[in-house]
């Protein structure tokens, strides 16, 4: 079972509601996968966050009684009502159906803040997950699969190993050389890291289409000590990161964006 497909089958484990087939596999997958026991756990910890804080109350008593009554539901041999007895009702009914229109609201209100914070911790996950790529780029001895500061090199290299074309910009007359590029994976999609230089820096640029990737909105923040940029830009998503300091980062994602 791959990434793309345990992170489609999470939500229907985590409720207890997968095949025992698919189940196993997936459990053997996280056992794995650090990456989707990340997003497994960060799921869990939703469920916990939106059951502890939903409030729960119990319906008040005679609440069946009054309904079937508004509906003309009630008993038969039941005495007709009066003018003031339906008068009341009547009142009863509005007050009940603000009732239900308030329980809807908040109910809807719940719901769109548990979609809020989700969205917000799968873009915390993936925004994770492109540190510790850049961490490992750093650590390891895969921070390219192709070696060149040519920009004509290097943009072809991609061709048949992506399926988009992620912009290659020539940075070296800004003081950004480029120094390669390399295929990358993302929450289960692949992704294209260009490598720049400044000084002794590296800058990791990760570059994937909007389309058929995850969601990162334009985003600014420091994480793990690195900044870390996100953008859009036609119909792609593109995030740069190094240990540079903000203002170099910033600069040099402007003279990206120009290119």
């Amino acid at each position: 079972m791959n990434c793309e497909r345990t992170r489609l089958l999470l939500g229907p484990h985590l409720d207890r509601e997968l095949d025992p087939v698919n189940d196993r596999e997936l459990q053997e997958h996280l056992r794995d996968c650090p990456s989707c026991l990340r997003a497994a756990e960060q799921l869990q910890q939703l469920a916990r966050l939106v059951r502890d804080a939903a409030p729960y109350h119990r319906a008040p008593a005679g609440l069946e009684a009054r309904i079937r009554a508004s509906l003309g539901g009630a008993p038969q041999g039941t005495r007709a009502f009066s003018r003031e007895g339906a008068f009341s009702l009547r009142v009863g009914q509005w007050r009940w159906a603000a009732a239900l229109a308030t329980a809807a609201a908040v109910l809807l209100a719940l719901w769109a803040g548990s979609v809020v914070t989700a969205r917000r911790a799968a873009q915390d996950f993936l925004a994770e997950e492109i540190v510790s790529a850049h961490v490992r780029s750093l650590a390891g001895t895969h921070l390219t699969d192709v070696l060149s500061s040519d920009q004509h090199t290097v943009k072809p290299w991609f061709d048949g190993r992506v399926d988009f074309a992620p912009p290659v910009p020539d940075l070296s007359a800004d003081g950004f050389p480029l120094f390669g590029g390399r295929a990358e994976y993302l929450a289960g999609h692949p992704a294209a890291a260009l490598v720049f230089q400044r000084n002794k820096h590296f800058i990791n640029v990760f570059v994937w289409p909007l389309a058929s990737g995850p969601a990162l909105p334009p985003d600014l923040r420091a994480l793990r000590g690195y900044n870390f940029i996100s953008w859009q830009q036609q119909d792609l998503t593109l995030c740069a990161i190094s240990d540079l300091n903000r203002t170099e980062l910033q600069l040099f994602v402007e003279d990206y964006k120009r290119q």
